[in-house]
């Protein structure tokens, strides 16, 4: 349950409210998520604490997944179809991050001989990244087109139009 119920109340809200929160809340929530899952997984006193880790994982990728999904749909490829080619590279990078989160396990558990604890906070490194590729790398995207219903949406789309955060 830890591992699948956060994200599925997530996933099935999601559409009463995430017209209302912005692409960069919804990634900054994602991220604080990933960290806490980290750091409740790796340094958790009890079964109970770790598995609350587990939930924060739970509700962090489903956050982000379909997040980054929508976010798709506003870039266009060089053909003009909208979300075609950043819908593949997302599609390929859910399918690398198996692979990957494997291959980190193996690497500095496995071959550098960290403790599980260790191996597991290293990864906090990739809250860094995920919030570094999206706030510096991503472009912002293009608004919705008109009349499609996600006028909200599109306002909140860019990264830069968190323009409230300066409280």
């Amino acid at each position: 349950l830890a591992d699948t119920l956060p994200g599925f109340v997530l996933k099935a809200s999601a559409p009463f409210w995430f017209e209302r929160v912005s692409y960069a809340r919804r990634v900054l929530a994602a991220g604080a998520l990933m960290s806490a899952s980290f750091a409740l997984v790796a340094l958790g006193p009890s079964p109970a604490v770790q598995l609350a880790g587990v939930a924060c994982a739970s509700a962090q990728t489903s956050l982000g997944e379909a997040s980054m999904l929508a976010l798709t749909t506003r870039f266009a490829d060089g053909g003009g179809d909208a979300g075609a080619a950043p819908l593949t590279a997302w599609s390929s990078g859910t399918g690398f991050a198996g692979i990957f989160g494997y291959a980190w396990i193996v690497v500095f558990h496995m071959w550098c001989g960290l403790s599980f604890a260790a191996t597991t906070l290293l990864a906090l490194a990739l809250v860094a990244a995920y919030l570094g590729v999206y706030f510096g790398v991503l472009p912002a995207a293009p608004p919705a087109p008109e009349g499609d219903g996600a006028d909200a949406l599109a306002a909140a789309a860019a990264p830069e139009s968190d323009d409230d955060d300066d409280d």
